[in-house]
């Protein structure tokens, strides 16, 4: 296939994912994936094979606990994820720590330009722990994200 318009999964830039978005949400929930992973493939739990339901076997194959569980836990917030190519072993991107970083916060300050203020809690799994650490001192140093967040 020649079409260009088409971007191999390696190829896309991060973005972020709205999952939920209700009205009059009171909090921003901002899950950031793993190294190795992608989205919703982090998030996402596996069958057990046994038949009872029970809260262990709420972990279905299939099933995206963001969008499902957590939203049944916060109905009053806004659910995001972050996806940037994280692959490190083959097709590897070739931005580090600090540039998934960067990327997260600029996609935080586009999506919560009608929102500024409205708290934030983060998800990380893994490396996604690393990235949203590093945001921190990025909000510091903006003045543009910071107005965002106080």
């Amino acid at each position: 296939m020649n079409d260009i318009s088409v971007i191999k999964e390696e190829q896309r830039p991060s973005r972020i994912h709205v999952l939920s978005n209700p009205k009059d949400a009171l909090v921003d929930v901002v899950a950031v994936q793993g190294l190795g992973s992608t989205y919703p493939y982090t998030w996402m739990g596996k069958r057990k094979s046994t038949r009872r339901n029970t809260l262990s076997n709420l972990e279905a194959q299939g099933v995206r606990w963001l969008e499902t569980y957590l939203l049944e836990d916060l109905p009053e917030a806004r659910i995001m994820a972050f996806e940037y190519n994280s692959k490190w072993l083959y097709n590897a991107d070739f931005l580090g720590l600090h540039e998934h970083a960067s990327a997260l916060l600029h996609a935080l300050v586009d999506k919560r330009q009608e929102t500024p203020g409205r708290p934030i809690l983060f998800i990380g799994h893994s490396y996604g722990g690393l990235v949203i650490k590093q945001v921190f001192p990025r909000v510091i140093q903006s003045a543009r994200a910071n107005n965002l967040w106080m």
